[in-house]
């Protein structure tokens, strides 16, 4: 089989290439045009006519370990909490602030995205009260960015195709190449993470939680179910921790390796006997 020459823009996952540098890129775009229509959408009910022109944009927000460096009561927040959650961009229109977590060649479940909100809420909590946005008058809302809407009643839900109908097509009504570039990079990767999702869609797993794995290891053996779901692999196997392990909300355990976010067996629970301090 002769395999086809690729470009990297072409074969990027990354969520951050996509919310962090496109995305931030199309919103600031002809005086803040896209930031203007996706508080439009995302906030139909509210009138944004006679609003000043007050944007803020930032990526990867941390607001307690950011806020840290310059204010003495967060930086003692931040020693005692640490870090919580880091939502991919943070944008504001004069007093609205909405808060969005990104997804795009992941797919968690419901529940796992509802925890993950909860979290950014309470980060952002922590520290409003050491920040512009204590007022009242500020409002914040939190939004789900993902291939396939969601329901969870902690954010707003929109799929990267809504937001290209909704910023792309009225941003790129002046043909800028650069934006017609984000235009064309989101919707092939758009057309690829449902593909994606699609052959995800005919996987057999079996659903089980943390502790009925650890009661059930024998028999996964036995029935040669060794392979375990775990978005970002080995590599995000490593940085995570005791108790993200033991809640999540469930683990795909498979007998075969659908891609390379399925880890065998023996390495989740080298990690975990890591974290329990069973290793030498």
């Amino acid at each position: 089989m002769t395999l086809s020459l690729y470009t990297f823009d072409g074969t990027a996952r990354a969520e951050r290439y996509f919310a962090d540098t496109l995305l931030p890129h199309l919103l600031l775009a002809h005086e803040f045009a896209g930031l203007k229509l996706l508080f439009r959408h995302v906030l139909s009910h509210v009138d944004f006519s006679q609003l000043p022109d007050d944007f803020e944009i930032v990526t990867e927000l941390d607001p307690l370990r950011d806020g840290s460096v310059g204010n003495e009561a967060v930086r003692a927040k931040y020693r005692d909490i640490g870090r919580v959650a880091v939502p991919d961009l943070f944008v504001r229109w004069e007093r609205y602030c909405l808060v969005i977590e990104a997804k795009f060649f992941t797919d968690p479940a419901d529940e796992d995205l509802s925890v993950q909100i909860k979290l950014q809420r309470k980060a952002i909590a922590t520290i409003r009260e050491h920040t512009k946005y204590g007022a009242e008058s500020y409002r914040f809302e939190h939004v789900i960015l993902g291939i396939r809407p969601c329901q969870i009643e902690e954010a707003h839900s929109i799929t990267w195709d809504e937001l290209c109908d909704v910023i792309l097509d009225p941003v790129l009504a002046c043909p800028e190449h650069d934006l017609r570039y984000c235009q064309q990079i989101f919707r092939d990767a758009i057309a690829r993470a449902k593909r994606e999702q699609e052959a995800v869609g005919r996987i057999k797993f079996t659903k089980m939680k943390f502790a009925e794995l650890m009661e059930n290891l024998s028999t996964l053996i036995q029935q040669q179910k060794v392979y375990i779901g775990f978005v970002g692999g080995e590599r995000q196997l490593a940085n995570a921790t005791l108790e993200e392990l033991e809640t999540r909300s469930h683990y795909k355990v498979s007998n075969k390796r659908w891609s390379e976010n399925w880890i065998t067996l023996d390495k989740f629970l080298h990690r975990v006997f890591q974290l329990k301090g069973y290793s030498g």
